[in-house]
């Protein structure tokens, strides 16, 4: 495989708009003889008809075969596309963009099929990612790196400005030393929002599972609502759902706080540092977890949402909800941390150990397993006897209850000395 090299390219900056210049998209493009080689077919004859008689006024479009002129890659993707489309075919699709509709999908039609593939291969891509295949297969042999000073600074700052508020920490942001300007990207947050809208009038059982969500979130303080004033020091996160049919809660909410208006313009995780990597080595945990008589697990319910966010710093964790009306829409707004943020899971570690700090004297054997053996929001661990097992873990649980997070789900298993190899589970909440 040859190795890649660097190459430099003119830079340009234009608009792209449709005819009556009401949708103007500023784009940011390198410069090139050749995007690729494969000519663009235009919609047949049939597809114009069929969206004709749809009322859809097609996008215009050059007769015959053309040359690609411009690439628009997905960062620009949700400034064209609004989101609706119309089946117009077995595989066939009308979408609606700041052009017109646009037909996406396979046309059929009478005679033979030719098919033209074109594949861009970038080397240095191909490299990091084998390089990063081989790292994942090793992440588990090699020992974490140790924190850097400026990660035992970041540590410390950390611990000086945490809160304990009734029975829930309350902590800022990581914020990078030399922050950016960052802007509140109010208007991709709203046009993904209204796409959301459309997407999920389609499907009723999931909207009102998506609003159940949040208006369990309302009733728990985990968001709040907010004033409307759209002002700099704030920032809007798109957010969007995830299906997983086979969970008993089968839509989720995840939330982007990456987005933002182009390329080269700042999101909130451009600006927030992802902080220390305080979880343990895998192998050693797994391996210590196995050493027992005795094993158990559980893991910390919502744990990222336990974690309760100073007031100065939730303008930036603003997002849009569904209003009173139809079309409108309110500024909701987290209390907690969300787990989309890159510094989300630094922020849970360093908590958890701020926390467990204290019961070093107190309960060291405790503290011991849970400095050591808990990943991210999930425990493993043991001990030769059921008796020592139940109590470790019911220290744990009161442990964690003092930080106001729920440690659930815990389950033991014992080996059995019958010659068979039988388990048994010993479970309970």
């Amino acid at each position: 495989m040859n190795e890649a090299s660097p190459h430099s390219y003119p830079v340009v900056e234009f608009f792209i708009s449709d005819k009556k210049q009401e949708n103007k998209i500023k784009i940011c493009s390198l410069v090139t003889d050749v995007i690729t080689a494969a000519p663009l077919t235009t919609p047949s004859s049939s597809t114009n008809k069929q969206m004709k008689k749809l009322g859809l006024l097609a996008a215009e479009s050059c007769s015959g075969l053309t040359e690609v002129g411009i690439l628009i890659g997905v960062d620009y993707f949700w400034q064209i596309v609004k989101g609706s489309n119309v089946q117009l075919g077995r595989e066939l699709y009308a979408v609606s963009t700041i052009f017109g509709w646009m037909p996406v999908g396979l046309q059929y039609g009478e005679g033979e099929f030719v098919y033209q593939n074109s594949a861009i291969v970038n080397f240095s891509c191909v490299q990091d990612s084998l390089r990063s295949l081989w790292d994942l297969d090793f992440m588990c042999l090699s020992e974490n790196s140790a924190i850097s000073n400026e990660e035992k600074e970041m540590i410390e700052c950390f611990e000086r400005g945490i809160r304990l508020e009734g029975d829930r920490y309350s902590v800022g942001l990581l914020w990078k030393s030399e922050m950016g300007q960052l802007e509140n990207n109010f208007e991709v947050a709203l046009r993904r929002f209204k796409n959301l809208r459309n997407r999920l009038n389609r499907y009723p059982e999931i909207f009102q599972q998506y609003k159940n969500v949040i208006e369990e979130q309302i009733n728990e303080g985990i968001v709040e609502e907010c004033s409307q004033e759209i002002t700099e020091s704030s920032y809007f996160m798109p957010h969007r759902e995830i299906i997983k049919p086979n969970e008993t809660t089968s839509c989720r909410i995840v939330y982007d706080a990456s987005s933002s208006r182009s390329k080269g313009v700042n999101s909130l995780n451009d600006i927030l540092d992802v902080g220390p990597n305080l979880s343990p080595l895998v192998l050693y945990m797994i391996l210590k977890f196995r050493k027992f008589e005795i094993a158990f697990s559980g893991d910390i319910a919502k744990a990222f949402l336990m974690i309760g966010i100073s007031e100065k710093d939730r303008d930036y964790l603003k997002f849009l909800w569904f209003g009173d009306n139809e079309q409108g829409y309110k500024t909701l707004r987290f209390k907690r941390l969300p787990f989309g943020l890159c510094c989300s899971p630094a922020i849970l570690a360093m908590t958890i150990k701020y926390h467990i700090k204290k019961y070093k004297s107190v309960n060291p054997e405790c503290f011991e397993m849970l400095n050591s053996s808990l990943y991210v929001d999930d425990l493993y661990y043991g001990s030769d006897t059921i008796e020592d097992a139940c109590r470790l873990s019911t220290d744990a649980v009161n442990i964690f209850k003092d930080a106001g997070m729920d440690l659930r789900k815990l389950s033991l298993i014992a080996r059995n000395l019958i010659p068979c190899g039988l388990r048994k589970a010993i479970k309970w909440d």
